[in-house]
């Protein structure tokens, strides 16, 4: 009879560069602090993006919600 194994160590892979956000390039102060929340995630535990997504998606809902910003009601 044939004896099962386990999986064979995997070869290490490469990380993905993580794009780098260029602060000067968004104008709108509320929409970058809302991106910050980006800077951490790489090192940040699987089980805990959803929140940093959700912290971003209604930091973002409110950029588009404040006035006198482009999404916004003036």
């Amino acid at each position: 009879m044939t004896e099962l194994t386990g999986p064979e160590e995997p070869a290490a892979q490469p990380s993905p560069d993580w794009p780098v956000l260029d602060a000067a390039a968004i104008s709108d102060s509320t929409v970058s602090q809302a991106l910050a929340a980006l800077d951490g995630l790489p090192g940040t535990p699987v089980e805990h993006h959803e929140e940093t997504y959700a912290l971003l998606h209604d930091g973002l809902l409110a950029a588009l919600d404040s006035p006198g910003t482009e999404g916004g009601t003036a």
